[in-house]
């Protein structure tokens, strides 16, 4: 019998630091039944080596940046070519090239995990407002990693709520590192204090 086709999958970041504190459960659960595509700017600090799993490297810049002309250009080239029936970025320059290139894929979804505009003011503030708003109608389904975020970005964007899975996260808790025993606890938080006051009897 033939083997089902498999889902490509790009997941579209702007730092390798990102997918190691955040994606690597979710990259591990979805390459054992997808081809999956990292999407990332190259930082030689941070190695991501997954069986199964390709990378492909963009420049995508925290700040605006002439090479985001570039970036642009390579990801619409790169999606083309290898057709993927999904896309998913995380980070917001990542978030505004998956919304630009989305005619080259089959779904289209970003996770806001934060809006830098929160603090921003006059056409700096205007400017970055409207990129989220671009990226929420442009993509097929936008995600938060909280409800109170989803909220606060349906009320000062004026458009559909994003989605929120479970009761928030990105990838959820790992219950084993809150599930110790009470007296390894109870010795650890003993040593902890001890510690902080001999810092303290130092700094006097």
């Amino acid at each position: 019998m033939q083997n089902p086709r498999k889902n490509k999958i790009f997941l579209i970041v702007n730092s390798p630091l990102f997918i190691i504190q955040h994606l690597l459960p979710i990259i591990h659960k979805l390459s054992a039944s997808n081809k999956v595509f990292l999407i990332y700017k190259f930082d030689i600090k941070y190695k991501i080596n997954i069986k199964n799993v390709k990378t492909l490297f963009i420049p995508i810049k925290r700040e605006p940046s002439f090479l985001d002309f570039f970036s642009l250009v390579k990801l619409s080239l790169i999606k083309n070519f290898i057709k993927p029936d999904i896309c998913i970025s995380f980070t917001p320059k990542a978030g505004l090239l998956n919304a630009l290139t989305s005619c080259f894929n089959r779904k289209t979804y970003h996770y806001f995990t934060g809006q830098r505009w929160v603090k921003f003011k006059g056409f700096k503030l205007i400017f970055f407002r409207f990129i989220d708003k671009l990226i929420i109608n442009s993509c097929d389904q936008t995600y938060c990693d909280s409800n109170s975020q989803a909220k606060f970005i349906s009320e000062q964007l004026n458009t559909t709520k994003p989605n929120v899975i479970g009761e928030g996260s990105i990838s959820g808790v790992d219950l084993k590192k809150y599930n110790v025993d009470k007296s390894y606890a109870k010795e650890r938080l003993r040593n902890k204090k001890c510690f902080i006051k001999e810092e303290i009897k130092n700094i006097l």
